[in-house]
């Protein structure tokens, strides 16, 4: 039942990305859709209605969409042409490495702890993510649109 639900919303998500690339920051746009994801995983730790899981798990979609756009059309704007290769490489190795051990380290605590425990986790893993793209935007970094 969730797993179509959270299609949907990325589904959204890839529909709405290209109007909010269009009218906002693109690192504005990236932490309030963490800001949002951080409140998702911290109210799913506290719900049991199936009906509000599958309405934050939606929007949870959507977010996580807009992200993994959002990092892939700056990676591709952004990056010098002769560094692309380099910088794909680099960070396909990260992703293609981390995935495994973070399913496996995910399974290993899920079976220990209780699983609201992983929904905060979450929200911990976003909220900094959410406090270094802050501190990029008031540096004024590399990835703000000029």
């Amino acid at each position: 039942m969730f797993f179509p639900v959270m299609g949907f919303g990325a589904i959204m998500g890839g529909l709405i990305c290209p109007i909010l690339r269009k009218r906002f920051e693109d690192l504005g746009v990236i932490n309030l859709i963490l800001l949002m994801l951080i409140v998702l995983y911290f109210l799913m730790g506290f719900t049991v209605n199936l009906g509000i899981i599958a309405v934050f798990l939606f929007f949870q979609g959507a977010g996580s969409m807009v992200i993994a756009l959002y990092v892939w059309s700056i990676r591709q704007e952004r990056v010098d042409i002769k560094n692309m290769g380099r910088v794909v490489g680099i960070t396909s190795a990260i992703f293609k490495l981390g995935m495994p051990i973070s399913i496996v380290a995910a399974g290993i605590f899920v079976s220990n702890h209780n699983i609201i425990y992983s929904f905060y986790i979450c929200a911990l893993v976003y909220a900094v993510g959410c406090i270094v793209n802050i501190q990029h935007l008031l540096n004024k970094s590399l990835f703000i649109k000029h």
